[in-house]
């Protein structure tokens, strides 16, 4: 696992130098789809160093899979490489790693379970309408609640696990906040849902 995570560490360091200083890795039409794979195995590699009680390098872990996450659709853009594959293999990878996370967070008791059943309940209804939608051949794409859940819920996630490591009392403290911050995302993600219901809607009406 550790091997694992060295070189999914610097697969994603010589990604940035090529998408900041130039350069191309080959294939760059695969790299999108290579880093959302990245992304979903560290979901298995957070867990690993969760259960063994490694919050630093669950720390490490969930940066990567950030870093990951911004660069797939950095270079999609960029290079044109977007595909059908890749819209999705990415949504699927932000469910595993946010139902991973949670599941880990609540074996601990860092979360009660309505809050679990919370992020259960909305990724379910996520993936069905997610299907529904593809079916139809309609892109909901992030609205502001969605992003902003999204940034919530990572420091939520990057707080709790540092309220762990032997940093000072104050940041400890200010670590504290993840909860709020954790049920915050919540209440973003179920608006963002309400709104990708509504274009679901819209589009069936029309």
């Amino acid at each position: 696992m550790i091997k694992a995570l060295f070189l999914a560490t610097i697969w994603v360091i010589l990604i940035v130098k090529s998408v900041l200083f130039g350069g191309v890795i080959p294939p760059m039409k695969n790299l999108p789809n290579i880093l959302t794979l990245v992304r979903i195995a560290c979901a298995g590699v957070f867990a690993y160093f969760f259960v063994c009680h490694q919050y630093n390098a669950c720390v490490i872990t969930f940066i990567i899979s950030m870093v990951s996450d911004v660069l797939d659709g950095a270079i999609a853009r960029k290079y044109g490489c977007v595909s059908d594959l890749g819209k999705v293999l990415d949504p699927l990878a932000d469910k595993i790693t946010l139902l991973v996370v949670s599941v880990c967070f609540y074996t601990e008791g860092w979360i009660i379970w309505p809050m679990l059943a919370a992020v259960i309940i909305k990724e379910s209804l996520m993936i069905i309408g997610g299907l529904i939608m593809l079916r139809s051949n309609v892109v909901a794409y992030s609205d502001r609640f969605g992003k902003a859940s999204t940034v919530l819920f990572c420091a939520s996630i990057t707080m709790a696990l540092l309220e762990k490591s032997p940093l000072p009392l104050l940041l400890r403290r200010i670590c504290g906040l993840s909860t709020a911050l954790f049920c915050m995302s919540i209440v973003c993600s179920f608006i963002a849902l309400g709104h990708y219901a509504r274009t679901q809607f819209m589009h069936r009406k029309a």
